[in-house]
């Protein structure tokens, strides 16, 4: 006869199984959801109305009435194909109101161009989360790099340094999604994930029938 305990793990076991494959369910759904927003035919949007938030993100949209600025900023520790590099941003503009573009991964090697930047820029309009760099860091990537080299986002730093007002999302262009996203992205990964948790839900099960 089995102890209590055995029955109390096994079941423990096969919930956190069973919770880590739905888990996996949800963000294959999501990432596929994400990826028929990209290829849906896109919306012509103007500048004006990005700045008043008249949009749905996460969704598809061209820009075509913008000018790009001649700055350009590089956010550090980006991956693709397993090489460490940098991920190019420029600025999107209607005067001093910019959006953040996301554009092509480039190693720490390479030096940026701006080849990637067109008149009209069409992507994946999505809220940008700023994370704060501290004034020390701050002072030493300024002084040290151009253009400078981030370690993360911060709207109020890249404010002040360039003179402009930052909206509240970045533009993810079609080069960026379909580059170092291309991996991260893949919805059937999630799915075998989702199930060799619930087989091992499974064999906990088994396991304790047998063992019985």
């Amino acid at each position: 006869m089995q102890k209590p305990s055995f029955f109390v793990a096994t079941v423990l076991m096969s919930i956190i199984f069973v919770m880590l494959g739905c888990w996996q369910v949800i963000r294959a759904l999501n990432k596929s959801a994400l990826f028929h927003q990209l290829h849906q035919s896109p919306m012509t949007l103007s500048m004006k109305s990005l700045t008043k938030n008249q949009i749905v993100p996460n969704n598809h949209y061209i820009l075509a009435d913008g000018q790009w600025r001649s700055e350009l900023v590089l956010l550090d520790n980006q991956f693709y194909n397993d090489q460490l590099g940098v991920r190019v941003y420029g600025f999107y503009c209607d005067q001093s109101d910019c959006l953040l573009i996301r554009g092509p991964w480039i190693s720490k090697q390479q030096k940026p161009n701006r080849d990637w930047q067109q008149p009209s820029v069409s992507g994946l309009i999505r809220s940008l989360p700023y994370v704060l760099i501290h004034q020390k860091e701050s002072d030493s990537l300024s002084s040290k790099h151009t253009p400078p080299i981030l370690v993360s986002l911060d709207k109020v730093y890249l404010e002040k340094k360039y003179h402009l007002a930052l909206m509240n999302y970045e533009l993810v262009q079609g080069v960026s999604m379909n580059s170092s996203e291309k991996d991260t992205l893949s919805v059937h990964r999630h799915y075998a994930y989702a199930v060799q948790f619930y087989l091992l839900a499974l064999v906990c099960i088994i396991g304790y029938i047998l063992a019985k």
